[in-house]
């Protein structure tokens, strides 16, 4: 999410709801801190520094390949109105590993850049590292692992004009300190000790009740006729009132939640009996735990990608099986 907003030069929407104090939930306050000190841990020591800047054109003095690495706003490297596919290359100081890179286009030009690629070369060897389409105010560009490389280059592919390149910079991610789980204390939530996984539509549904928010389970996404759901064994009977869902926080490459609103059944039953179906109209999204609540009435959920989602009984009933329909990834 981080690298679809800020990544890409805009802003980042927590979508953050307070609780009933009116204050963010210090668990999402705590996640919050971990992340932001993670984040300015990462971006504190640009890994290009100390390179040297060499490109296949350039448009004289004032706009050498240099510029993309002094750190100015108002500098930026440029080759002759009739070169738009050069290629510029940092020469890097040994022993540097980085597994982010960070472009800038010059933008009191406008946006030039319509199709680039970076390329690393690694044992003597240049491989492509991403191609993508624009560049902009920003793009940062995630690897899948960190690279060792003697030389980075930059390809523009495509461009209406010639670019104007203010900025190449390298990073190292920072992982954020680990958040100690919250324990619940209100005395109207059923506690999961007792509870297991009675059937689920995919493996691994067991991470759903570990109170470990690192963990996920991860699922294909449900299609006509072919639900994803899980079943969840309370252990014993338990008078219910409704259920909250808590969506993960994990940045996910390979997964996202469904875009469109999806019907989610939530049925309870008495052991060995079928569940009487009941329906309510939900966002379908990546969750991160499962909690039995007590409570009444029932309300349209908000968009769980960062809330925890939670679903009313009309009233109270005494149940010991909980079926509920996932979505495409699901932790704790």
């Amino acid at each position: 999410m981080y690298d679809e907003s800020v990544g890409r030069g805009t802003n980042l929407n927590l979508n953050l709801p307070p609780d009933r104090r009116g204050r963010l939930a210090d668990i999402d306050v705590a996640v919050l801190t971990s992340f932001g000190t993670a984040q300015a841990a990462t971006f504190a020591r640009d890994l290009a520094q100390g390179a040297v800047a060499t490109a296949s054109h350039s448009r004289g003095a004032g706009f050498s390949p240099a510029n993309v690495l002094d750190g100015r706003a108002d500098s930026y490297w440029s080759t002759a109105d009739g070169i738009t596919t050069p290629s510029l290359t940092l020469d890097l100081p040994p022993g540097r590993a980085f597994d982010l890179v960070r472009l800038r286009e010059y933008l009191p030009l406008g946006l030039r850049v319509t199709q680039f690629a970076v390329d690393a070369e690694v044992d003597g060897r240049w491989r492509e590292l991403a191609r993508h389409a624009c560049i902009g105010a920003q793009r940062i560009i995630r690897l899948p692992a960190p690279v060792t490389a003697r030389r980075l280059r930059l390809r523009i592919l495509e461009a209406p004009a010639c670019p104007a390149i203010r900025e190449i910079a390298l990073f190292r991610q920072v992982a954020p300190t680990a958040v100690a789980t919250v324990v619940a204390s209100d005395p109207s939530i059923v506690a999961t000790t007792r509870w297991s996984i009675a059937a689920a539509s995919a493996p691994g549904a067991q991470a759903l009740l570990d109170n470990d928010t690192a963990t996920s389970w991860a699922l294909p996404a449900p299609k006509a006729g072919a639900p994803a759901s899980v079943t969840i064994d309370l252990g014993a009977t338990e008078t219910l009132a409704g259920f909250s869902l808590t969506p993960s926080r994990a940045v996910m490459a390979d997964t996202a939640p469904p875009r469109a609103t999806g019907s989610r059944r939530a049925p309870t039953a008495p052991t060995g009996e079928r569940p009487a179906r009941r329906t309510a109209q939900h966002r379908l999204c990546a969750r991160d735990s499962a909690h039995c609540v007590c409570g009444s009435g029932h309300r349209p959920s908000a968009p769980p990608q960062l809330c925890r989602d939670r679903d009313s009984c009309p009233s109270p009933r005494n149940r010991r099986d909980r079926r509920v329909p996932a979505a495409q990834r699901v932790t704790q």
